[in-house]
């Protein structure tokens, strides 16, 4: 693990499988911090799309301290994602709108 370097570019590396999601936070490609979080029994149930940007938004928000404010590279391996994150809010599934405005800020 490494320290913390506010001159450096941030980026959050995220996944999700059937019963989790996880997050770390990198610089320079070595890990700062990691996280993780077991998935309810209801967001279990979420298509993986819901579960991917879920991991998003939980990343982004347990990392605050480092990304509030700042340009922050957000990596995935799930394509459709992308292509939610680029639409009108609008035009996203009510869920995924309630995910997208925590981002919001």
């Amino acid at each position: 693990m490494a320290y913390f370097d506010n001159r450096k570019d941030l980026f959050l590396q995220v996944d999700s499988s059937q019963n989790g999601i996880g997050a770390a936070f990198i610089q320079d490609g070595r890990p700062i911090e990691y996280g993780s979080k077991s998935l309810s029994g209801t967001q279990r149930k979420w298509a993986r799309i819901e579960k991917e940007l879920l991991a998003v938004v939980v990343g982004l928000e347990r990392f605050d301290q480092y990304t509030y404010g700042r340009r922050v590279y957000v990596q995935y391996d799930y394509k459709p994602l992308e292509s939610i994150l680029r639409k009108p809010l609008s035009e996203a599934l009510r869920r995924l709108q309630n995910l997208l405005m925590r981002l919001d800020r």
